[in-house]
């Protein structure tokens, strides 16, 4: 059993009955679904990036666009992580509140 703190986690990907958490260069499984731990993780900034994948925004280090307009984010750790067609909008929203908030 491992005790992590929500705000080091970078990156959950669900798989069925199991989740994995990225914490820099390591990853941890934990019997959750992915909309379990998305509750669970309302305290930190994350955003779903794909049906299957939720980012914590504090640990992107660089965005980039593929030519289909997907996002392409490295986060802290190394780990490089693309987004789906579907969840596009949401992300071009969530960046042009950040946007404004830095203004």
């Amino acid at each position: 059993m491992h005790m992590v703190d929500a705000a080091d986690i970078e990156l959950i990907e669900g798989d069925r009955d199991c989740v994995r958490l990225t914490v820099g260069r390591q990853v941890l499984h934990a019997r959750s679904r992915l909309q379990q731990t998305e509750r669970s993780l309302q305290t930190q900034p994350v955003l779903r990036i794909s049906r299957s994948c939720l980012i914590n925004v504090r640990h992107v280090r660089e965005v980039s666009r593929t030519p289909r307009e997907d996002f392409i984010f490295v986060l802290a750790g190394g780990t490089t992580v693309t987004s789906s067609e579907g969840h596009r909008e949401a992300m071009r929203e969530c960046f042009a509140r950040l946007e404004v908030g830095e203004g």
